[in-house]
């Protein structure tokens, strides 16, 4: 059977705070693993899992899958078929986790990251405003997302923004750890959507 985890944030988080990557977090989250065959494999992975959340000082690429609205969740049901689909892509993948975050959550791009543009316009977008943009939304733990662009004064939401490599924001990823592969096929990408009940998108991390 999969192992289902909860996991709590200790209170007393700053209701504004400089925003980043590593710092952020939901105040819980559920996540449950997939592709676990034995018991002592189960034991092993889910033990690396939680070495890596202590330090975030593993190296390791992550393809993830996620809705194209933030704070859409699926159904149990359909979670566990996409989870089941995804796999199927992913035959060489080291282990799948699908999550549940208790708040929308940013799907960072880890050292991924090199730069953000206007999804109107297409003009490159000053990090520093991004990160001011972050740092707002991230006062209302991301439930705000829209933010007017300083290059043509468009009203968008940060998870329209284009993100070089891709970024999102999510409560529900299928997180495949060390994939084995690249990106999904657009053919690969619409199945998924299909099962999911939703259109998806594609985040590439690194850390």
């Amino acid at each position: 059977m999969p192992l289902i985890a909860t996991m709590k944030k200790p209170q007393g988080t700053p209701s504004r705070s400089r925003f980043s990557a590593l710092q952020h977090h939901p105040r819980s989250w559920t996540y449950k693993v997939y592709l676990l065959p034995t018991p002592h494999q189960r034991h092993v992975r889910i033990s690396a899992w939680r070495q890596l959340v202590q330090d975030m000082g593993v190296s390791e690429s992550l393809l993830r899958v996620v809705p194209t609205v933030p704070d859409w969740v699926p159904a149990q049901d359909a979670a566990d078929a996409a989870a089941e689909v995804v796999s199927a892509m992913c035959p060489g993948a080291g282990e799948l986790v699908a999550c549940r975050y208790a708040e929308v959550t940013f799907i960072d791009q880890g050292v991924n990251f090199e730069a953000v543009g206007c999804p109107v316009c297409a003009a490159p977008l000053d990090s520093d405003w991004w990160q001011e943009r972050m740092d707002d939304a991230y006062a209302t733990r991301f439930a705000t997302l829209d933010a007017v662009t300083p290059c043509c004064s468009a009203t968008v939401s940060l998870n329209d923004l284009e993100y070089y490599w891709p970024a999102a924001f999510a409560r529900f990823e299928l997180q495949v750890r060390d994939p084995g592969r690249g990106w999904l096929s657009p053919d690969e990408a619409a199945q998924v959507s299909t099962v999911l009940g939703i259109t998806v998108r594609q985040v590439f991390s690194h850390y």
